[in-house]
């Protein structure tokens, strides 16, 4: 009979503790408030996901040894995929990890699905008078829209902005995984549980706004952004008339998740939030990470960053602002959490890794 070694929940205690602790708050502000509380879709949605992850996984490391012309392939793929077979504790941990994780989403949608409720839409046209101010007399959409004029560039912008939700994917899963450098696991881990918390979740309350994309609909069908739409369904109509692979998939989007908000069902990605983005948070926190990994990463890493900052506002998804402030909020978090999780020497491995991160 095999038991259990209990090293990998001790050194992921405090991711663990986090998660609880954000469990906890929000069971109390849905018996308080009454809001929507955890959905077990994003459970399932995570293992089914993982499970396609690892599949791909094992398919593309057999390659890599090729690649590598290792002396034994055979011999070294066959202990890569015996290994949760030979360390079940650090295979338990990995799926405890990601059930841990797809609570922390189910969170944040639900939060992200009542701020309307708790706090209703107000801070639009501030941030548009704002944006005016910051940018020279600008909305920064049409700033991006001169510089990115074409119906290709909008589509290929689409694309990466995208990507986003790919990227996200990898990132939870190598550091669910990776156990090489536990302090700076301990610190991406967290830091992403703060930033969907904090950011997307108590300061997108406080901040309640809906994003140009939403405007006419939140605000008595106002105008204002009417150019920036038709625009964009002119350039997806002329990227669908070319038989182009890229189109504005945004535009569709848009549609599922403001008839989604006005019929309040609960669906995957629910939920309707322009300040603070939680896209460039999360690239953010990326490129901080890929920065800690690999230099060369890291500039990759800043300039998806970029990318995402400008597909937000091209796209009609969010004020520059909205990014402006996600940027050095994400920042302090991470060097937060840098400074709370203990140090490398205090985070002991007791249990044989993966040879992938070892």
């Amino acid at each position: 009979m095999t038991v259990l070694n209990t090293a990998p929940f001790q050194r992921d205690r405090y991711i663990y503790a986090t998660c609880f602790m954000v469990i906890v708050l929000h069971f109390v502000a849905h018996q308080i408030l009454g809001t929507p509380f955890l959905s077990s879709f994003y459970i399932l949605f995570t293992f089914k996901a993982f499970a396609m992850t690892c599949l791909l996984g094992f398919v593309v490391y057999f390659f890599v040894l090729l690649y590598r012309r290792e002396k034994s392939p055979l011999s070294q793929y066959a202990k890569f995929i015996s290994y949760p077979f030979k360390h079940p504790s650090e295979a338990l941990n990995i799926a405890l990890m990601l059930t841990a994780i797809s609570l922390i989403l189910s969170v944040y949608t639900s939060v992200k699905d009542a701020i309307s409720f708790i706090n209703p839409f107000y801070l639009d046209p501030l941030l548009i008078s704002l944006e005016e101010k910051i940018h020279f007399g600008y909305q920064p959409w049409q700033l991006t829209h001169a510089l990115f004029n074409s119906s290709l560039a909008t589509g290929v912008i689409n694309l990466f902005y995208n990507l986003w939700f790919f990227f996200c994917w990898i990132f939870i899963i190598y550091f669910c995984v990776a156990t090489r450098n536990a302090q700076l696991r301990q610190q991406a881990l967290i830091s992403f549980i703060g930033c969907w918390m904090l950011i997307g979740g108590v300061l997108a309350i406080l901040f309640s706004s809906v994003g140009p994309c939403f405007y006419g609909n939140a605000y008595d069908q106002s105008p204002l952004f009417d150019p920036l739409m038709t625009l964009l369904n002119a350039q997806h109509n002329e990227l669908l008339e070319q038989d182009m692979y890229i189109a504005v998939w945004a535009l569709k989007t848009q549609d599922l998740l403001w008839s989604s908000h006005i019929a309040n069902a609960s669906t995957f990605g629910e939920g309707i939030s322009a300040m603070p983005s939680m896209h460039v948070s999360m690239a953010t926190l990326m490129a901080l990470s890929l920065s800690a990994l690999n230099k060369k990463l890291g500039v990759l890493g800043w300039l998806y960053l970029v990318m995402i900052q400008i597909g937000s506002v091209h796209l009609g998804w969010h004020y520059a602002l909205d990014g402006y402030v996600s940027i050095p909020l994400t920042i302090a978090i991470w060097y937060a959490v840098k400074k709370l999780v203990p140090s490398p020497n205090a985070i002991r491995e007791k249990q044989p890794r993966m040879r992938p991160y070892a």
